[in-house]
């Protein structure tokens, strides 16, 4: 009788512990207005960029001539990384803070998706490779001129998205909770160094195939918080999950 009802006890007590996970106190930051809408802005255009890569992957499987298994496995693995980024951007939208853990997990995304040296990630692969990709297409006999024209500027690697990803590291830098982080500011100088290079090959890009990016489509200027209100955007309409400190007083 006395085990029973000390298992009872015991269960009674996990069960509790787990109710109580969600409302568990972590550090954190409160989101401003302003980084709320760097964070609804990038994913719009990080799921954007997402779109336009698979059709690049349609497309070099229904032209022979430009087929290339080794830059299509660099165009998955990049889809694969960005994904989860954008994952984890949507926990933060979710949660409305910078919890500590969230942005230790974000971090860690980002700088792995622009690392060099022994582990370089798919993106200077792809930031490297898609000059010669370009060059394949423009030699490339069959393919109308206007389909061209569309591909040249869906290679382009879009400079804009990664600006605002390295904004959104700048931001988090300033905040007391995460300033003076060596490695988010290791972070930070890796992704500059990505979109330096970035910025230096879309010119090369747009001189030699007249490829560009629509850098207008996802300009800051151009978003509100009011028009996401408007569309009924769940991601910012949603209320919290979590528990608030001042709900517990």
């Amino acid at each position: 009788m006395f085990i029973l009802i000390l298992g009872f006890v015991a269960f009674a007590f996990s069960f509790s512990d787990f109710n109580d996970q969600p409302f568990q106190f972590e550090d954190s930051e409160k989101i401003s207005d302003e980084e709320l809408l760097l964070l609804l802005v990038t994913q719009d255009q990080g799921n954007d960029w997402l779109r336009i890569l698979q059709l690049l992957i349609d497309k070099l499987r229904h032209y022979p001539q430009l087929s290339d298994s080794t830059f299509e496995e660099h165009i998955k693995l990049i889809i694969e990384g960005q994904q989860m980024l954008l994952k984890k951007i949507g926990t933060i939208l979710n949660r409305k803070v910078f919890g500590n853990s969230d942005i230790n997990e974000l971090m860690d995304l980002l700088r792995t998706s622009v690392t060099q040296g022994r582990h370089t990630s798919r993106l200077w692969f792809y930031l490297y490779g898609v000059h010669g990709m370009m060059e394949k297409l423009s030699r490339a006999v069959g393919i109308r001129e206007s389909v061209k024209a569309q591909m040249y500027n869906e290679f382009v690697l879009p400079v804009t998205y990664f600006e605002k990803q390295l904004q959104l590291i700048e931001k988090l830098l300033r905040k007391p909770l995460f300033r003076h982080n060596r490695e988010y500011e290791r972070t930070r100088d890796a992704f500059s160094l990505f979109v330096r290079t970035g910025r230096t090959a879309q010119a090369e890009w747009s001189k030699n195939f007249g490829a560009t990016e629509n850098k207008e489509k996802f300009k800051l200027e151009h978003f509100s918080l009011t028009l996401y209100r408007r569309s009924q955007d769940s991601r910012i309409t949603r209320r919290r999950r979590t528990r608030s400190l001042s709900a517990t007083k």
